[in-house]
């Protein structure tokens, strides 16, 4: 079905969705954060709603992991609610830019890289999507192995069927992957993931159909 989907739009059948993805945020970083809303308050409140719900399943002062950063609009959110938040991407033209500007974020790929220490939660805002089928259950094993006992992760994917390119903020393309809310379930089940909380957003582009979803660790 990619092949399907790169033939009507890419002629480079070889290419790979994650790193061609990587690629675009790393040359049109800064245009992707001038086009980002600059704080939670002026995102949709559900997402805001879904951040506080996260955050009251852990205890105050509680370290947070967070995958995708890009901006740290989520994480300087997180820490006004008295929480440590450690930034990471994997474009590491965004942990260029956080580090230029004081924030100590480190580069993290969760489909190659493996966390040491182990958290009671894991976020990840607007970073599933980029991930195929497969690339999303490699994460959520990588994700289950790096969280506390009856850690919590949240993080949102986009609602929906199939899979594309995108070219929405930025003049190239992106991988775009669509779940319905049943494979999506099925999916955290079988990585052992308890879903706790879940809710639903749209957001200023046309495949902005927001699942964002807390989950907790089964042993």
């Amino acid at each position: 079905m990619i092949n399907k989907v790169f033939k009507q739009q890419d002629t480079a059948l070889d290419i790979d969705p994650n790193k061609k993805t990587l690629e675009s945020y790393n040359k049109f970083a800064e245009e992707y954060i001038r086009k980002t809303a600059p704080s939670v308050e002026t995102s949709p409140p559900e997402m805001r709603e879904w951040i506080d719900k996260a955050l009251s399943m852990l205890q105050p002062g509680d370290t947070v992991f967070e995958i995708g950063t890009a901006t740290p609009r989520d994480a300087g959110y997180m820490r006004s609610k008295g929480y440590r938040v450690i930034c990471s991407d994997a474009a590491i033209s965004f942990v260029r830019i956080m580090n230029s500007k004081g924030e100590q974020a480190t580069q993290f790929n969760v489909l190659e890289d493996q966390l040491v220490n182990k958290y009671p939660m894991i976020f990840a805002n607007g970073v599933f999507p980029h991930f195929t089928a497969e690339e999303t259950r490699m994460a959520l094993h990588n994700i289950h192995t790096s969280l506390a006992p009856g850690g919590i992760f949240a993080f949102s994917i986009k609602q929906g069927d199939g899979e594309e390119w995108i070219r929405e903020k930025l003049d190239d393309i992106r991988f775009a992957h669509y779940w319905t809310f049943t494979d999506i379930v099925d999916t955290l089940e079988k990585e052992r993931f308890t879903v706790e909380f879940t809710s639903f957003n749209t957001g200023a582009y046309p495949s902005h159909r927001w699942l964002n979803f807390i989950c907790r660790k089964e042993s």
